[in-house]
């Protein structure tokens, strides 16, 4: 084998926290890259292995790389599972020394130089999007050079040095579909641990909004590139005939953000008969009751919108760029629709007061959502929170660098944060069963399934 891509367990979280069980997309396009180019690359999800059999992932580990022989290892994580991501490194190195290891995500972009300072065991860090950067590395290790690439950042010496950024790719068409075939475990694992039969699919990149706690801008790029619509019902076509879906979660932030590309993208499942029901994950201001039908009537029963508050002030401070109003106006064209819909919402923001609390509080009580997701604001790598956020205070620890939960805002002491949390956990973290046509029984717990993969990104 040339290349292990290896996800690292959330060990440390588990048991805790709803923990991802989706493929990771990510390492699934660079393996297939990879594949395309002439070389071999397996994917490892160690935190699907864990799920499976727990505390036994480091171990597994080991066989892998006895057996197979890689000659790099591809790390890729999230700030939340950073310190198994480093434990797999220091394995690799423990078991060959020769193999190179590259760490890649949204935590090692914007940690480069801390991490190379501190984990010798990670030889590269990959920056932003990984094909093509992960191409040339191999290609350079498979003829024995030792310099690395454009798009990398490595040692020389004491000293972190960046080599030059390289372009985004522009025409996502030209990336392979996820090599789903490519996993260590078989695919269908993903199902028996999820309880549902879910795929996800990617369909853009980046970001135009300036949301003050989201990495996505900063890793893909205020430019955003999409898929055409055609490949995008390929790919839904391919999973269902090669894995019998259930449903596809489209995991993008915003996928309605360009509505004519939706609406190709409706008229295509129409046109291919593409009989599955599917989810997204969207923002409030871009949809409208035209889209929403026709996303019905192609398959969709289920929207993931982020609004994290309802108070003008506070959504002026986070630059989500919409008001309350458009909220109350795209909940009622959902429901009129026909569409199910969750609303997430975030504890501790900038500029929150008690006030403002109780008033998110009382509006997440009194809509009919299918379900309504409290969480904590946390400040993470890569975002403007991360940087600067006048008034605040967030809680720092060397186990889990790079996040960082609110402590207090300008209004709010620690207590009131917490105790803030609690009463919203107790008043509103709720799901009412749906009777939806046909397949899929919605409970508490496919819910959590469906958000969790349509809502992470392909950063892994």
């Amino acid at each position: 084998m040339d290349v292990l891509l290896v996800r690292p367990s959330y060990r440390l979280l588990f048991g805790r926290f709803h923990l991802p069980r989706y493929f990771p997309l990510g390492l699934g396009y660079i393996g297939a890259y990879l594949d395309n180019h002439g070389f071999t690359s397996q994917i490892l999800d160690l935190n699907l292995y864990h799920e499976m059999h727990p505390r036994r992932d480091i171990a597994f580990l080991k066989q892998i790389l006895l057996h197979e022989h890689p000659k790099i290892v591809g790390i890729s994580s999230t700030s939340y599972n950073y310190p198994e991501a480093v434990e797999v490194a220091r394995t690799v190195k423990e078991v060959d020394r020769k193999i190179i290891t590259v760490y890649g995500g949204v935590h090692a972009t914007f940690n480069s130089h801390r991490i190379l300072r501190e984990v010798k065991d990670i030889d590269v860090i990959g920056l932003y999007e990984g094909e093509e950067a992960m191409l040339e590395l191999t290609q350079r290790v498979m003829q024995g050079a030792t310099a690395f690439v454009r798009g990398m950042a490595y040692r020389e010496g004491d000293q972190v040095v960046l080599a030059p950024p390289r372009e985004r790719i522009t025409d996502l068409d030209r990336l392979p579909y996820p090599g789903r075939g490519l996993t260590v475990i078989p695919f269908e694992k993903y199902f028996e641990v999820n309880g549902v039969k879910n795929v996800a699919l990617e369909t853009m990149r980046g970001c135009p909004y300036e949301c003050i706690f989201c990495s996505t801008k900063a890793l893909h790029g205020q430019q955003v590139r999409y898929r055409s619509p055609t490949k995008v019902v390929d790919e839904m076509q391919q999973v269902i005939d090669r894995y019998d879906v259930d449903i596809i979660s489209f995991c993008d932030d915003t996928f309605t953000l360009n509505k004519d590309r939706v609406l190709q993208i409706c008229e295509e499942i129409r046109k291919q008969q593409v009989n599955i029901q599917w989810t997204c994950s969207t923002r409030v201001d871009r949809v409208d009751p035209e889209v929403l039908q026709r996303m019905r009537d192609a398959g969709c029963v289920y929207i993931f919108y982020g609004i994290e508050t309802v108070t003008p002030q506070v959504l002026h401070a986070i630059k989500k760029g919409f008001t309350p109003q458009v909220v109350e106006r795209a909940i009622q064209w959902t429901a009129g629709s026909g569409i199910n819909y969750e609303l997430s919402f975030i504890v501790g923001l900038p500029g929150e007061t008690q006030a403002s609390f109780t008033a998110m509080l009382q509006f997440a009580a009194r809509v009919k959502s299918m379900a309504v997701h409290p969480d904590l604001l946390h400040s993470l790598s890569g975002t403007t929170l991360a940087e600067h956020c006048e008034g605040c205070a967030f809680y720092s620890s060397d186990a889990f660098p790079g996040i960082n939960p609110i402590l207090r805002t300008q209004h709010l002491s620690t207590h009131q944060i917490v105790t803030n949390m609690v009463e919203f956990y107790k008043r509103c973290h709720h799901v009412w069963k749906q009777v939806l046509p046909p397949r899929i029984e919605y409970t508490s717990s496919t819910t959590r399934g469906l958000k969790t993969a349509s809502s992470q990104r392909a950063d892994e």
